[in-house]
């Protein structure tokens, strides 16, 4: 059984800087037809900001250069042609203390939910080494 189904995406993201404080923020929208027949219309959002703390290691002082970025998150989208909304707030610390070398912890609380219930925590540790 084959039958022709439409995805539609359109969004805009947002980015403003200003020395070291970043900002940003994106949309998007989705139209899809559903195989079992009808539309679904869902939406996302989030906005985040960002402060870069950095030292060089030409600065002076013992130890390289590094830099430390401290993050705040919101995230909101929605499921089930809209009658299922979602929204995360999230915290993160990452430290760069080399290139190609990484680490962060971050903490994410759930806000909303669809069901009734406890909100839940979620704690993320990680280093990240590329090449």
């Amino acid at each position: 059984m084959s039958e022709d189904l439409d995805y539609t995406r359109y969004g805009f993201d947002l980015q403003a800087r200003y020395r070291s404080f970043n900002a940003l923020a994106a949309f998007v929208r989705a139209r899809d037809d559903v195989f079992r027949g009808g539309r679904e219309t869902n939406k996302a959002w989030y906005t985040e900001v960002y402060y870069l703390i950095r030292r060089e290691a030409s600065q002076g002082g013992p130890g390289p250069g590094f830099l430390l970025v401290p993050i705040v998150r919101f995230d909101w989208y929605e499921r089930n042609n809209g009658a299922a909304n979602y929204s995360d707030l999230t915290f993160n610390l990452s430290y760069l203390p080399w290139e190609n070398v990484k680490a962060f912890l971050e903490v994410t609380r759930a806000i909303d939910r669809p069901v009734a219930g406890p909100k839940d925590w979620r704690v993320i540790g990680q280093v990240v080494l590329a090449s």
